[in-house]
């Protein structure tokens, strides 16, 4: 079966086959057309046209070295009708990735004008309110952190600020097993302040 060069997109080496997957899956979709995956496993992962009468493929492969590479890619030749209502061109996993700098510069923006920039500029009517919300909630939360998660670390940062200074002062008050407050007074504080 002759091959296609392999897109611009999609030569690079990759660090794993997910990430091999991911950059399959973006180049395909920012194309405006779709896929079906027809093998996955740990060395290889291969998709085609959601249509089986066309010979669209692309293949991850598992390399000596070890290396992972896009290694057989045949473009699409069916109709456009076919790539109509793809899921995965709706994801939260593809479109985060579109409107990354968007939740960054604005974490408050509405998801109606992620709904409008994704029409806009990347041609993509199908985006649901709530997948354009969805999507803000995954990429505030990527980028400010879980709150949960990061007052668990809390008495970590206490002993390491014990270890690395007996002298410092903390003080964790917590009430009906709720985290309330903590106070960090480091050494040179007190230190200073007594010398002034």
């Amino acid at each position: 079966m002759p091959t296609a060069p392999i897109p611009e997109a999609l030569k690079a080496d990759f660090a794993t086959l997910d990430a091999a997957r991911i950059a399959i899956r973006n180049f395909i979709i920012s194309t405006g057309e779709s896929y079906r995956v027809t093998y996955s496993n740990h060395t290889r992962y291969i998709v085609a046209c959601r249509d089986t009468s066309y010979k669209f493929t692309a293949w991850a492969s598992l390399l000596k070295g070890p290396k992972i590479r896009v290694t057989q890619y045949i473009p699409h030749s069916c109709s456009p009708l076919i790539h109509q209502k793809f899921p995965k061109a709706n994801s939260v996993a593809f479109l985060r990735d579109q409107s990354h700098a968007a939740v960054s510069d604005n974490r408050e923006i509405a998801p109606a004008q992620i709904q409008s920039t994704e029409r806009i500029q990347f041609g993509n009517a199908g985006v649901s309110y709530q997948q354009a919300w969805c999507i803000q909630e995954a990429l505030r939360k990527e980028l400010e952190g879980d709150e949960a998660e990061g007052f668990k670390k809390i008495p970590a940062l206490i002993n390491i600020l014990i270890e690395a200074n007996n002298r410092n002062y903390v003080d964790i008050a917590v009430r009906n097993n709720h985290f309330q407050c903590c106070f960090i007074a480091p050494s040179a504080i007190p230190i200073g302040f007594n010398a002034w």
